[in-house]
């Protein structure tokens, strides 16, 4: 019998996004927060979270915390 691990549960913790984008300069585009992120050593949820984000300018932290929110999935 195999089993397998779920999942951890995707969840907004503006902490990690704030440390893996700790001194990017905004205004930024997606590939300019992923390529940061990723030299920086984000985790790979982080990084899913990243590379999921909308191809657009980011004006700051909180912009793109609040578009990775919005791409969550909706709890019915």
């Amino acid at each position: 019998m195999t089993s397998s691990q779920p999942s951890p549960p995707k969840s907004i913790n503006s902490e990690r996004f704030r440390y893996a984008l700790a001194g990017l300069r905004f205004p930024a585009e997606r590939w300019q927060i992923v390529a940061w992120a990723n030299d920086y050593g984000a985790d790979a949820f982080t990084m899913d979270d990243l590379h999921n984000l909308p191809r657009r300018s980011y004006r700051d932290i909180r912009d793109v915390i609040d578009a990775v929110a919005e791409g969550l999935p909706r709890s019915a």
